[in-house]
């Protein structure tokens, strides 16, 4: 785990600090995306557990998302 939060530091986005994840059921974060031919997919798997959370922008209402 502590890789995974290295790899998300390292990104160097502005705001975003990881310092913990939690275990995230697929089903709850497996969301479907449009692509631009008008179809929709999941990229993750709905019966597996995944590392995230969800980390907050500093000055701002908004929040990362993380999941891997």
């Amino acid at each position: 785990m502590n890789t995974l939060i290295s790899e998300f530091n390292a990104l160097g986005i502005k705001g975003l600090e990881v310092r913990e994840l939690n275990l995230l059921n697929g089903f709850f974060v497996n969301l479907e995306y449009p692509l631009f031919n008008g179809q929709h997919v999941k990229f993750l798997e709905d019966n597996n557990v995944y590392f995230g959370n969800q980390i907050e922008i500093p000055g701002s209402d908004r929040r990362y998302g993380l999941v891997g």
